[in-house]
């Protein structure tokens, strides 16, 4: 489900960057936006979605905002560890690289 995509793209972008609030991820979700026969150019995402995902994340303890900055989330302890749980069972098959 394209759902449960964007909110593993977020979390694993959260994982390696913490403090990255809606905002950002608006810009970092963006792409092309199709106008006819105009010129294609870039265009933010829909914010709705990712607050909907972070708030959601923030109910279930894997978020938490971040105290010294002005907005941004970060991954909880217990985010981080289920993170790391998953990392762990993801098989590679390096022959492919």
């Amino acid at each position: 489900d394209w759902y449960f995509v964007r909110a593993a793209a977020i979390c694993r972008r959260l994982y390696n960057r913490p403090g990255i609030g809606v905002g950002r991820f608006k810009t970092l979700m963006g792409g092309r936006r199709h106008r006819g026969a105009a010129p294609e150019v870039f265009s933010k995402s829909a914010g709705g979605l990712i607050r909907h995902i972070m708030k959601a994340m923030e109910e279930i303890g894997i978020l938490e905002k971040v105290p010294t900055v002005k907005g941004g989330r970060r991954l909880t302890s217990s985010g981080r560890r289920d993170m790391d749980l998953i990392a762990g069972r993801v098989v590679v098959d390096l022959t492919a690289f």
